[in-house]
């Protein structure tokens, strides 16, 4: 399997075995990526790119009316509601400027979670506080390490490794000391769902 993809949300809907055939067969899989976008937090590249349209289209209608509203200055018609409309074009601009900065933040966090192990990234990404993180021109990213180092020691089931390289424990759960997350939720899912006494 990729070391950018991860499965593990199919695991309790599929089940073990046939969750090993699909990891195996998707360890050599060319070309194709899944993501669960049950949360809302996948943004497709079509929305993204409408977004940059939409943005485009408001700051083109800004200029042309700036320029009537020389016109209108330059013969002594009342420019209100032409101010009021570039007011909220801009508004509209610099709202369609967060979104899309916000966007590209979210895909570098994202990445930076894979590469630090993260079981599930889509899901683990709402415990980061996404404002108090920061990009700078060199992509150097401040405000997620000591973000991340919390979430790793209140958290450390979330990751693919504890510290120490141990696979992470769920607490509380129940499970035998060195069982894998994965079976333990496994576990739980089935008790939860009366499989299992």
């Amino acid at each position: 399997m990729s070391d950018t993809q991860n499965y593990d949300y199919l695991q309790p809907v599929l089940g073990d075995e046939l969750f090993a055939q699909f990891t195996e067969r998707m360890g050599t899989a060319q070309g194709i990526t899944l993501a669960n976008i049950a949360d809302g937090s996948y943004l497709p590249k079509a929305k993204y790119d409408a977004e940059r349209t939409a943005r485009g289209a408001a700051q083109k209608r800004i200029t042309e009316l700036e320029a009537a509203l020389t016109a209108a200055q330059q013969s002594g018609n009342d420019v209100t509601e032409l101010r009021n409309q570039i007011a909220q074009l801009t508004s509209d601009v610099a709202a369609r400027d967060k979104t899309i900065a916000d966007i590209g933040k979210r895909g570098k966090v994202l990445e930076r979670m894979r590469a630090d192990g993260f079981r599930n990234p889509e899901t683990a990404v709402r415990l980061f506080d996404l404002d108090k993180i920061t990009l700078d021109k060199d992509g150097k990213m401040d405000g997620y390490d000591d973000q991340f180092a919390s979430i790793k020691k209140s958290d450390p089931y979330l990751l693919t490794t504890a510290p120490g390289g141990r696979a992470g424990m769920m607490g509380g759960g129940g499970g035998a000391p060195g069982q894998d997350v994965n079976q333990q939720i496994n576990m739980l899912i089935r008790r939860a769902s009366g499989r299992m006494g």
